[in-house]
């Protein structure tokens, strides 16, 4: 199974847009938002994507009334609010926006694959026993826009910038 993993949009419609095109193309499975999508228009833009989504909020989302609302009423997006831990595909995967959290959620050795945002950094590491990923952010504010696709088989990483695609 092939997993998107996008973090830190800030409104950048015309990035995710073209991220959500590439994930696409190359088939993935599911797509996780590890938060900063920011406000309503972007759910509008994953749900014309058509592709299961499991979303967190980030520190920043605006409108959050009207944003968690429309999340819960998107069929295709699973709204956890801060936190998601599930079991996809045979692995433990925790995702939370901030990184120290998440830190922590690898250091227990509860789960294989451990995702944040907030940095705007990519992080591919392993981390006691879990995989620790953050797939940078869309915005391309600190290091050139991209995001992450991970194969949950094989648990290989293969960033894409948006610059290069």
């Amino acid at each position: 199974m092939k997993i998107a993993i996008i973090s830190d949009i800030h409104d950048s419609w015309g990035n995710l847009q073209e991220a959500l095109n590439i994930i696409s193309d190359q088939k993935c499975d599911r797509l996780f938002v590890a938060g900063d999508l920011i406000s309503p228009p972007g759910l509008r833009i994953i749900k014309e994507a058509q592709i299961q989504t499991e979303l967190i909020l980030g520190n920043n989302e605006g409108a959050l009334v009207v944003f968690t609302r429309l999340a819960d009423s998107i069929d295709s997006i699973n709204f956890h609010e801060y936190t998601f831990e599930e079991e996809v595909s045979g692995k433990q995967i925790f995702m939370h926006h901030l990184p120290r959290p998440v830190e922590l959620a690898a250091k227990s050795g509860e789960f294989d694959v451990c995702i944040h945002g907030h940095t705007h950094f990519f992080r591919n590491e392993s981390f006691d026993d879990a995989l620790l990923l953050n797939p940078g952010s869309l915005i391309g504010n600190k290091e050139p826009a991209g995001f992450v696709i991970l194969d949950l088989d094989s648990l290989e990483v293969e960033r894409l910038d948006l610059a290069k695609q």
